[in-house]
């Protein structure tokens, strides 16, 4: 799994962000990891953004992306 956190929110205010991507700042990923720990699908990555933070399927993800 991979966890991605896009330069335009590592480089916003953080109180100008969504929660969720402001507190994937904060620990590095870890909170959203936390997130699909348990699922039995997990997704292979999660995209956070200004927007937000999204979960990308298996079958979304490009082939050289892994």
């Amino acid at each position: 799994m991979v966890i991605e956190i896009s330069e335009t929110a590592w480089s916003s205010d953080p109180r100008e962000l969504p929660e969720d991507t402001r507190h994937a700042l904060e620990t590095d990923g870890r909170t959203e990891l936390l997130k699909v720990l348990g699922e039995e699908e997990p997704p292979s990555v999660i995209q956070c953004g200004s927007t937000g933070c999204a979960y990308l399927a298996p079958a979304k993800v490009s082939p050289d992306r892994s």
